[in-house]
């Protein structure tokens, strides 16, 4: 058994430091995403994202934060993000425990890393919604002599002239 303990001790001594480089990495990862994220600098999120979260993720939240209201984001940064834990899943997944503050809300979280071709990449999914392709109006806008509907124009005169719906009030 005596013999068998040093050979244990070096395996250990040996191993640890790996364990070690590993976590850097997952919080590297993690860091680089959330400080960007958190601060609305969607770009500065796709070198920590795996392939899903860069074709599918990142592209919806930068539409939505195209189309937010600078106000706000200015009112919401900069965020501080403190990594609280890191835990190894599996060897090819870790989820790592955050806490953002920004000026506006305080915030605890965490985000799940994959292990893909050799790096640890941040995955965030959410649930797709089309975004517009088109320059068709969401909302009508209204000019002078019409009012245009999802990319139809349609003239005053229509409007007056279109059949008046009643509706029961209870």
């Amino acid at each position: 058994m005596k013999r068998h303990f040093p050979l244990a001790l070096l395996a250990l001594a040996l191993l640890l430091p790996a364990c070690q480089n590993r976590q850097q990495m997952i919080e590297k990862s993690a860091q680089g995403y959330l400080d960007a994220m958190g601060n609305y600098l969607i770009d500065e999120a796709y070198p920590y994202a795996t392939r899903h979260t860069r074709e599918h993720t990142l592209p919806t939240m930068a539409y939505l934060t195209e189309h937010t209201n600078p106000n706000y984001i200015k009112s919401n940064t900069p965020a501080t993000i403190t990594l609280k834990q890191t835990v190894m899943l599996s060897d090819t997944s870790a989820r790592v425990y955050y806490h953002k503050h920004t000026p506006i809300k305080e915030l605890d979280d965490s985000v799940t890393l994959y292990l893909e071709e050799g790096q640890w990449l941040v995955d965030v999914r959410i649930r797709p919604f089309p975004l517009p392709s088109t320059t068709k109006p969401l909302m009508p806008s209204v000019t002078d002599d019409s009012i245009t509907v999802g990319g139809r124009r349609i003239a005053q005169k229509e409007l007056l002239n279109a059949k008046k719906v009643k509706f029961n009030k209870k």
